[in-house]
């Protein structure tokens, strides 16, 4: 797994397991990739992953080819606010999605590797609320699910 840090407060470049403090409140260690000196970002190859404390802020992730798959912010250790999947053999958006304390709570959407939505709704507290619309690949709503309190009450089909 790598991992982008912004704001590293110390890394020293090697090519031997190296750690990086994180904020000061996140200690990893890993093989350094890259530094880049103009954000101060530090990508990060991680073969012993070992939390120490709580991850609090930006957190990217990406696959050993280096492509983004996730991204997003962690409050107290828990998601928080929005995070983002990406396909992982082409980096395009795959899901949206909001968190509060680690618990799904606003929008969601779920999208084809076209980059068309392919779902869509809203969460609350972790529930499924309302409907919840799917499409084609072509963008055409092929059905609505309607829930309360996480369970489907309704289905309707749209004709394409």
């Amino acid at each position: 797994m790598t991992i982008i840090f912004p704001r590293v407060v110390c890394a020293y470049r090697a090519t031997m397991p190296t750690t990086a403090h994180y904020q000061g409140e996140h200690k990893v260690s890993g093989v350094v990739r890259n530094f880049l000196k103009k954000t101060k970002e530090l990508m990060l190859t991680v073969t012993n992953h070992q939390k120490e404390k709580i991850k609090n802020g930006k957190w990217k992730e990406y696959n050993k080819r280096g492509v983004l798959i996730a991204e997003g912010l962690f409050l107290n250790n828990k998601k928080h606010g929005m995070w983002r999947e990406f396909y992982d053999h082409t980096g395009s958006i795959m899901i949206e999605e909001n968190y509060e304390n680690g618990i799904s709570h606003g929008r969601f959407a779920s999208f084809h590797p076209n980059g068309k939505v392919l779902s869509e709704g809203n969460f609350i507290m972790g529930q499924r609320v309302g409907y919840f619309k799917i499409y084609d690949e072509h963008g055409n709503n092929a059905s609505n699910l309607y829930f309360v309190n996480d369970i489907q009450i309704e289905d309707t089909i749209d004709a394409v």
